[in-house]
């Protein structure tokens, strides 16, 4: 079942409630699965869970108006993070022309819009736009799931011991729905902050765009926080991306040399990889977990950081907050 992911504002929801019904077909048969955010609104809903529907997605639906172009939120973070999925084929985006506004220079102004003649709300049968809509969405999700299944071809294997560890939620949990409840059934990224940020103002980022970004990042959390789930759910997400992520435990190792760490930590993680060089470094991804509690002195630390910013152009390490 593919995931259609619709983007709205909340002064749109007639018009979001017409187009489920016209998908309820594609539901009832398990074509289709949506999903959706009732309030579009910053700060009503949290990041992450948006980032990851639409990580799952095959098609995205952009319902365009004035309020959606207007929206901070729903223009700037989550039209964009569809459109960089859309970019790598990983995801179809199909902006709507909901009511008529100024789409002019928009960053989804090359992709085909429908309905194509007219806005929807300019329709006297609105029916026949919203089945138009469903057509090219037929269409979407054909196209977008082969380019997904040549990219599964296309990239390593992770090791299966490996593998169960990453969807290990390492406590133990039962459900009646499932015997098996995997880190993936639960998981929702947390939001970030700055650490230059006050206490009273601050910016809350989702942590799943790191699967995303480049350079060189510092998480903090409080002991038991999550750091380790979220390091999981972060190799995968990179994984899945297309980089070749390699995870390290700061606190099972005594190593300043990192080529020497990832070696063996890429020999352990993946099947048909068995050294860094393998690997482009435009690639890698390196995740460290547990940097606080590492056993090498300052000087040794300073080795193996210049180590990693001499190999890897992206790293995210994290740390317990001692502060």
């Amino acid at each position: 079942m593919k995931k259609v992911v619709i983007s709205y504002s909340r002064e749109d929801e007639e018009f979001k409630e017409q187009l489920i019904s016209h998908l309820s077909g594609l539901v009832n048969r398990g074509v289709i699965e949506t999903w959706h955010n009732r309030d579009i609104v910053a700060g009503d809903v949290r990041a992450g869970e948006v980032d990851q529907n639409i990580n799952q997605a095959s098609v995205v639906i952009l319902m365009v108006s004035p309020e959606f172009i207007g929206s901070e939120y729903c223009y700037a973070e989550e039209m964009k993070h569809a459109l960089r999925l859309h970019e790598d084929g990983c995801v179809r985006v199909i902006p709507l022309r909901l009511r008529p506004c100024d789409i002019e220079g928009a960053p989804f102004e090359q992709l085909k819009c429908i309905p194509e003649q007219r806005w929807i709300s300019q329709y006297a049968d609105r029916d026949s736009a919203f089945l138009e809509v469903i057509e090219e969405i037929k269409i979407a999700i054909k196209e977008v799931v082969p380019k997904k299944e040549l990219a599964l071809r296309e990239r390593r294997e992770l090791n299966h011991e490996f593998s169960k560890w990453l969807n290990d939620t390492e406590v133990v949990l039962k459900s009646r729905a499932t015997e098996v409840i995997e880190l993936d059934d639960i998981y929702v990224y947390p939001d970030l902050r700055s650490l230059d940020s006050s206490d009273d103002n601050f910016i809350e980022t989702s942590s799943s765009r790191l699967a995303e970004a480049e350079g060189y990042t510092l998480v903090l959390g409080e002991e038991q926080s999550g750091k380790t789930a979220f390091a999981k759910s972060l190799f995968k997400s990179c994984f899945e991306n297309n980089k070749k992520p390699v995870f390290i435990n700061a606190e099972d190792g005594n190593e300043s040399n990192i080529s020497e760490l990832c070696n063996e930590a890429i020999k352990a993680q993946y099947e048909d990889i068995n050294d860094l060089s393998e690997i482009n470094k435009s690639d890698r991804f390196l995740i460290i977990d547990n940097f606080s509690r590492i056993s090498l002195n300052k000087k040794h630390q300073n080795i193996l950081l210049a180590g990693i910013e001499g190999e890897f152009n992206t790293c995210v390490i994290l740390a317990a907050d001692s502060r």
